[in-house]
């Protein structure tokens, strides 16, 4: 007994439309991925910019801590230190924490400043920068 094939059911231009569909709907799938694949770099690239732009920011204050502490000094020789909240960009909800410590003079060792600067305070990924310089006699 030879068997007859079984004719379908769907008419040429429908299997073609639905062809087309399944097409369009894997195009899209794929324009959906490279487009949330850029999106997360783009996160990620804005992030990475922003913690160097915080980075740079805590360096300029524990410079400007050095200079502030060295000026002081200059002015009251027995100057110990200092909580400054210095203002970035002139308001103060956008300061940085520089906290500015002389150690004193020890047998083998000369005074120095250490400062540490903190950028931004308010945020969980703050960054911190230490300065040490050590003070000469003649300073």
């Amino acid at each position: 007994m030879k068997l007859s094939p079984v004719p379908c059911l769907l008419s040429p231009g429908i299997r073609r439309r639905g062809i087309a569909m399944a097409m369009s709907l894997a195009a899209l799938l794929a324009v959906t991925l490279v487009a949330g694949a850029l999106v997360t770099s783009l996160l990620a690239s804005h992030r990475q910019s922003k913690r160097y732009a915080a980075e740079l920011q805590a360096q300029w204050l524990a410079e400007a801590g050095l200079a502030r502490a060295s000026a002081q000094l200059a002015r009251e020789a027995d100057y110990t230190g200092e909580t400054w909240p210095a203002a970035v960009s002139g308001s103060e909800s956008d300061a940085g924490l520089v906290t500015i410590r002389i150690e004193p003079a020890t047998n083998s060792d000369p005074r120095k400043i250490i400062v540490e600067a903190i950028y931004p305070p308010h945020e969980h990924n703050r960054v911190l920068i230490r300065r040490e310089q050590a003070l000469t006699p003649d300073s």
